[in-house]
């Protein structure tokens, strides 16, 4: 310290700092007062003055002081802060600080006073030091919201930015898409799937959400498909925009092309996706008026079924792509199904017995319900000597049933054939879903809540689909599309009891077999198929007067009309033979 001697006082926390400056302006009994306080408090300690010494130091903080005009040092009042900070000593050079009064002649008064606060405990300090510590917590609370509030305002970065043109933002395309791509499948995925599904909003609608999002995140040949049948209906309306069509020839060209890429993989064409793919390429050539190359596209997926097993092979293709395959299916038409004879009568004579049991058991359902009288009111119940009910599960079914439907059945109201000449993709339409409901109502006859859980999931996904949608499926009727009415019977089965009967819904190929066998008939053949099917769905619960029968005369006729033209194009194809 420059070989000065210091004084050090400690002092009380009650002790005044500003009685004990050296101004002369300050009362002397002040300054009396302030001294002897702080004698009864503190001890002096002097440093020597040796130049070799050195001693040890601590870093404190003193009380500034400050020459008053008459040459006096002084104690600044900003020393004076709070009971526990004191500034740094400032002494001016040249000048020894003096105190007045009888210690004046003390060797030690000409010393600076280092002055240092003593912290005592007591009652009223242990409260100001809770209160300390609560503010210090409350700064620590607020600090951390402040922290957390920096950490919200953060932007965050997105794996996909969110934009009008996703559908979902968190479902990604198994191709990396441009923003009109984006825009081109959002349209898509918007508009396209309630035309084809016929239903906007219900349960059965995640089934085909869930299954067009898999499909679209997995598949990019079905990606590329899909724009580019959506471009073309964009085009469509749009027939001057030159560069669109261009679009369309270089986006074709480009699926191709990664087509043909995943063949060099010789396990590719047996997988499902690739099946799917080809089959999807098929149905876009068709709705861009490509029949023949939509048709080289059936036969290709046909013939890769074929390296599977054989169409029964269909049933195996992961759900719901098989059904999607089937509905291409019947839609488009398989040319030259069967290649033997034998093949092709075997399958008409399946087709003929299955009407002859469907409109037996119909019969039946009906005759029961109009044979026990008044079905709603007094439904006689036969009754054993301990007052149990007779009737065999099955007639007690079937009353149940005429109960619930009497007078109308469940769908009379949803289904209704159009009245004059149809057109092929009509036919190909209310063949295939008059052909499901039936059948999936026959498979599901000794389950009653099976087929509850059907006609509920065929009502809803009609109630819930647009009615403007219906004007652009076939024939406009108000019936869900056979992709949708596939899946309902899926999911009733999955849900309910699984057993030999209701296992028959899932032998897919037998929907198309059908349709195939009915579009080799004559229009009368096929419009009487479809007024028998009608009946069966419509007719009144309490009468069999309104069933149209297809009798065995009328079969005889399908099963020859059927053989005649598969004889012509075969004849024609072979040269006039038949290996």
């Amino acid at each position: 310290m420059s070989g000065r001697r210091y004084q050090v006082h400690f002092l009380s926390p009650n002790a005044s700092v500003a009685t004990l400056d050296g101004n002369k302006s300050t009362s002397r009994r002040s300054i009396e007062a302030a001294r002897s306080e702080a004698r009864s408090h503190a001890a002096r300690v002097s440093h020597p003055s040796a130049k070799g010494h050195r001693p040890s130091t601590r870093k404190v903080r003193t009380a500034n002081f400050v020459n008053s005009d008459d040459g006096s040092a002084a104690i600044s009042p900003a020393s004076e802060r709070g009971s526990n900070t004191t500034s740094p000593v400032s002494v001016s050079p040249g000048t020894e600080p003096e105190l007045d009064g009888p210690d004046k002649r003390s060797p030690h008064a000409t010393l600076p006073i280092l002055k240092f606060r003593l912290h005592v405990e007591n009652g009223k300090d242990k409260r100001t030091s809770a209160s300390r510590v609560s503010q210090r917590d409350e700064g620590e609370s607020f600090e951390s919201v402040r922290r957390r509030g920096r950490a919200t305002s953060v932007p965050v970065s997105l794996p996909k930015e969110i934009s009008k043109s996703a559908l979902d933002p968190f479902a990604r395309s198994a191709l990396e898409l441009s923003v009109p791509d984006e825009h081109l499948l959002h349209v898509y995925l918007s508009t396209v799937p309630d035309q084809i599904y016929g239903s906007s909003a219900s349960d059965v609608s995640e089934i085909i959400r869930n299954g067009t999002v898999g499909v679209v995140a997995t598949n990019d040949v079905v990606v590329m498909w899909l724009l580019l049948v959506i471009e073309s209906q964009v085009v469509s309306f749009q027939p001057t925009r030159k560069e669109r069509q261009l679009s369309i020839l270089t986006r074709r060209s480009v699926v191709y092309r990664l087509m043909n890429e995943r063949l060099t993989d010789e396990n590719t064409p047996l997988m499902d996706d690739y099946i799917l793919a080809v089959a999807v390429a098929a149905a876009s050539e068709h709705r861009m008026g490509n029949a023949q190359g939509a048709q080289y596209h059936i036969r290709a997926v046909r013939k890769l079924l074929e390296w599977r097993g054989g169409l029964t092979s269909i049933r195996n293709v992961t759900y719901p792509l098989g059904l999607m395959i089937v509905n291409i299916f019947v839609e488009q038409g398989v040319d030259g199904m069967w290649k033997s004879h034998d093949a092709l009568q075997k399958k008409v004579a399946d087709v003929s017995q299955w009407i002859r049991d469907v409109q037996s058991w119909n019969f039946t359902l009906r005759h029961h319900a109009a044979t026990t009288g008044q079905v709603a009111n007094d439904y006689p119940t036969p009754e054993s000597e301990d007052g149990h009910d007779q009737e065999s599960p099955f007639t007690d079914y079937q009353s149940r049933r005429a109960r619930a439907f009497a007078p109308k059945t469940a769908l009379y109201d949803y289904v209704a054939l159009p009245e004059g000449p149809l057109d092929e993709a009509q036919y190909r339409f209310y063949l295939g879903i008059l052909f499901a409901l039936n059948s999936a109502l026959y498979a599901f006859r000794d389950s009653e809540s099976t087929t509850t859980a059907y006609l509920k999931g065929v009502t809803s996904a009609v109630e819930m689909s647009a009615l403007h949608n219906f004007t652009l499926r076939a024939g406009g009727a108000k019936l869900p599309s056979l992709l949708l009415l596939l899946m309902i019977a899926h999911k009733a089965v999955d849900s309910g009891d699984r057993n030999e009967s209701t296992e028959v819904v899932f032998h897919v190929e037998q929907v198309f077999e059908f349709v195939e066998i009915m579009m080799m008939a004559t229009a009368g053949t096929r419009k009487s198929f479809l007024r028998a099917l009608e009946s069966c769905l419509v007719s009144p619960i309490m009468t069999t007067r309104d069933l149209a029968f297809m009798n065995n005369a009328k079969l005889d006729i399908l099963a020859g009309e059927v053989e005649d033209v598969w004889l012509s194009e075969n004849l024609h194809s072979t040269g006039g033979s038949i290996g």
